[in-house]
């Protein structure tokens, strides 16, 4: 599985930025090692169109990746999802590491959230991420898959 984008709900509208980072397997552990993680690279720098939320299906588009990032069969990924300047909707629900929602091709499992950026985790407040991957089964053949929370295992 290659995974091309995100949508997140934002909480303000307007002009916004964001930082994508990734590791290959579990994030448990890992959660302030800033050196464990890899830059995903945007494109555009990051930078979009935030839609306000406000409890209805506004979805913001992130920048796609500049190089997917590949999950092999069986193996784990992990995803930190950050906006430079204002707030990312999330779910307070499940338990660390519980099914949030799978198919074929994916689980998703219930994260963290952080405060900063690899600080302030928030351990004993799970996350259910509240967006969108874009992914395909090579880097050219993309599909989607809702309501998406973060890391996932192919």
């Amino acid at each position: 599985v290659a995974i091309t984008q995100m949508n997140i709900n934002s909480h303000t509208e307007g002009s916004c930025q964001f930082e994508v980072y990734t590791k290959s397997g579990d994030f448990v552990g890992f959660e302030e090692n800033a050196s464990a993680w890899t830059e995903v690279q945007l494109q555009n720098s990051g930078n979009a169109v935030c839609t306000n939320w406000s409890g209805q299906v506004q979805e913001t588009e992130l920048p796609a990746f500049n190089t997917p990032v590949t999950i092999l069969a069986g193996q784990y990924q992990s995803f930190f999802v950050r906006r430079l300047d204002g707030y990312v909707i999330y779910k307070k629900e499940g338990s660390v590491g519980s099914i949030a929602v799978d198919n074929d091709d994916l689980t998703i499992y219930t994260g963290k959230r952080a405060e900063g950026l690899f600080s302030g985790v928030l351990s004993a407040d799970p996350t259910k991420w509240n967006g969108r991957l874009a992914y395909g089964m090579s880097a050219g053949l993309q599909e989607t898959v809702r309501h998406c929370s973060l890391p996932c295992i192919a």
